[in-house]
């Protein structure tokens, strides 16, 4: 592969931006242009739906932006301070005289800020001979600015068009050559990023490749994100993007660590075929983006736990693909972790270690055998990962996987997907865990069962051999009888509502044993939840917007009590719509505990309920100690309805894939 080679002066230490308003944490997906013909509520609101994180090119319109606000949306703003492109190159090093930085400090003293207002753009595709001065303009953006971060996005190394000519991508880039033109920028520019665009269908996957290993591994070099502007309309107005070629586009910028995406365009910006059209009507791009950025936050969370350490070729042998590239492909992939990987067509596979320093390894494995879109297949991804637990995700989940008596790991990935292979040492506590366990609690939903389907007769059968060995319970979100009907009235004892109630099979019958109630200011729920709703635009539900259970527990339901299961279940897979409002939900319902529940709703309690004061209440009573008990779940994340277990430090094991359950528990028999 090649790799790039130079020593670079600006070092994570000198870097002047800050995150602002823009959580850096996640995988933040970008447009460009969102024109005055589309900036009605309903418009905006069609936006955030898409899954659209900012927005690229905002201009300083306060309606517009007190709607991004309320749909959760930010604006990277252009015309707060002085604009610049380098365009044919003309401009090359005459940024300073045009632009001094008095003309920022006059931008900046008129500014009134914005909760919407993200980053302030400071310009577009410069020359290198103008990046020593960004250097101070940058510093002094950031200084005048300080809920923002200073904006600047690079030229592909193509330059300003594909028709550019070798002598005027020289000229445009004001350096012999791309490699020299991004360590330039990294020399000068104490940015903690490094943006730029590349429209792959005008100008090939070679060229995209080269550019991405370029800009990847000066990122990886100089401790910097990557942050790629991609296509999702089109030069030629006779040819749609498709969704698979969004696909590529994504996940192959995935594979070399790509942290922020931007899409262009999703008004009129440049080219045709946008996402919405110039009568303000979503146009065929709309649902194609929509899905692709739905699975991109799915995959997201996950993802971006890891940072990229490098990026190989793949099975491209054979093929053109790599042709004025700069690489090479290997027929197989390996590490100290991974071995073997293949799947009998081309993949770019991304390595990847834990951001946190941890022990986590990972691959971004990219799909990479039809990136037009022609004819799009289905392959069988093989390796071996020995003492290792694997899972597998694609952008709607975790994928079937099979492991066979050899340790070969096998499942179907398809034309153009990206997965996230995730390894983790198998069953580091098998020994004491069998030894010390002697009470183990179960959450439903997601560990043993899809949301709210039956039980499984291999899960079923999983419980059934545990329980020889320990004793089991169930400690739900739900109520005591909804989880005993789910489970097909399976005979075990069952925590529910976050330990607001107990039953229990009594002489072959199941019976409420202990019913703890709260009384419910209903006024009070019904009032502050519809507030919530029309700030974040769940006015439109069906059924009742709240259920109120006996035990006293509210259920906040964003479609409402009686929404369709196909439409909660794509409604927010990876819970960022919630995730998003959870912390204004906590504030507005401070006197409770809150949890993010089932596919669609809130689960609010009185403070003193959650499943760890739950399992531990029960263990109490039967004479176990902490270290003696075991929780098995799957949503531990912060505001996840098994969060608090992890938060108290009870022994858990997070299951990712309810199918696998017996594979991942079959140390404990």
């Amino acid at each position: 592969m090649a790799v790039l080679a130079f020593s670079l002066s600006v070092s994570a230490q000198d870097f002047v931006t800050k995150p602002g308003r823009m959580d850096r944490s996640q995988l933040n997906i970008g447009v460009y242009h969102l024109r005055p013909y589309a900036r009605t509520e309903a418009h905006i609101k069609d936006l955030a739906d898409c899954g659209v994180d900012f927005v690229i090119c905002m201009e300083d319109d306060r309606p517009a932006l007190d709607l991004f606000s309320k749909y959760g949306v930010g604006a990277i703003v252009s015309g707060i301070v002085p604009g610049w492109w380098g365009g044919d190159g003309d401009n090359a090093g005459k940024l300073e005289e045009t632009n001094p930085l008095s003309k920022y400090e006059e931008a900046a003293a008129s500014f009134k800020d914005h909760p919407a207002i993200w980053g302030i753009d400071i310009g577009d595709e410069p020359s290198a001979l103008d990046f020593p001065y960004y250097a101070k303009v940058m510093a002094k953006v950031e200084e005048l600015f300080p809920n923002q971060f200073a904006f600047l996005n690079l030229y592909p190394n193509y330059a300003s068009v594909s028709q550019n000519t070798a002598a005027q991508t020289k000229s445009q880039l004001g350096t012999a050559t791309y490699d020299e033109h991004i360590k330039k920028y990294c020399e000068y520019v104490p940015a903690d990023y490094i943006s730029y665009d590349f429209y792959y269908k005008n100008i090939g996957v070679a060229k995209d490749y080269s550019n991405l290993r370029t800009v990847s591994d000066a990122c990886l070099k100089t401790g910097r994100g990557m942050w790629v502007t991609v296509q999702v309309n089109s030069y030629d107005p006779k040819v749609w993007i498709t969704e698979n070629e969004l696909r590529f586009q994504a996940y192959s910028a995935l594979a070399f660590g790509a942290e922020n995406l931007t899409w262009a365009c999703y008004t009129a910006g440049w080219w045709n075929n946008q996402v919405v059209d110039e009568n303000g009507v979503k146009t065929q791009q709309y649902e194609k983006l929509k899905r692709v950025n739905a699975e991109l936050h799915s995959l997201g969370r996950d993802y971006m736990k890891y940072i990229r350490r490098s990026t190989t070729f793949v099975g491209f042998e054979g093929t053109k693909m790599l042709e004025g590239s700069g690489e090479k492909s290997v027929k197989v992939y390996g590490d100290e972790i991974f071995t073997n990987l293949s799947a009998g067509c081309p993949l770019i596979v991304g390595e990847m270690e834990a951001r946190d320093g941890g022990s986590g390894k990972a691959l971004f494995v990219c799909v990479a055998d039809d990136p037009y879109d022609k004819a799009p297949k289905k392959h069988i991804l093989r390796f071996k990962s020995p003492g290792r637990e694997i899972s597998v995700r694609g952008g709607e989940g975790y994928l079937p996987m099979k492991r066979d008596s050899e340790g070969w790991c096998e499942c179907v990935v398809s034309s153009n997907q990206g997965v996230l292979i995730e390894a983790a040492p198998l069953f580091p506590n098998e020994g004491k865990w069998r030894q010390t366990k002697k009470l183990i609690a179960f959450d439903l939903d997601g560990t043993l069962t899809q949301h709210k389907q039956p039980l499984s007769d291999a899960n079923r059968a999983v419980l059934d051999t545990l329980a020889t060995r320990y004793e089991i319970i169930m400690a739900g979100a739900g109520n005591c009888k909804r989880i005993y009907n789910q489970m097909g009235e399976y005979p075990i004892t069952i925590v529910g509502n976050y330990g607001m109630e107990e039953s229990r099979i009594v002489d072959g019958e199941f019976k409420i044993v202990r019913e703890e109630k709260s009384p419910v200011d209903r006024n009070f729920f019904d009032e502050k939840c519809m507030e919530l709703r029309k700030k974040y635009g769940f006015t439109s539900f069906k059924g009742d917007g709240n259920e109120y259970h006996e035990s006293g527990m509210v259920t906040f339901a964003l479609l409402g009590t009686k929404a369709d299961q196909a439409d909660k279940l794509v409604f927010d897979p990876d819970k960022m719509k919630r995730r998003k409002m959870y912390p204004e939900v906590m504030e507005v319902f401070k006197d409770y505990s809150v949890f993010i529940g089932g596919t669609t709703s809130f689960d609010i309690t009185p403070k003193e309920y959650n499943k760890y004061d739950a399992v531990m209440k029960y263990a109490a009573e039967r004479g176990y100690t902490e270290d003696q008990v075991l929780f098995v779940g799957d949503d531990f994340d912060d505001g996840g309805n098994d969060s608090q277990v992890r938060i108290f430090g009870m022994d858990y094991i997070r299951i990712y894939d309810y199918t696998r359950l017996p594979e991942k528990l079959h140390f404990l028999f």
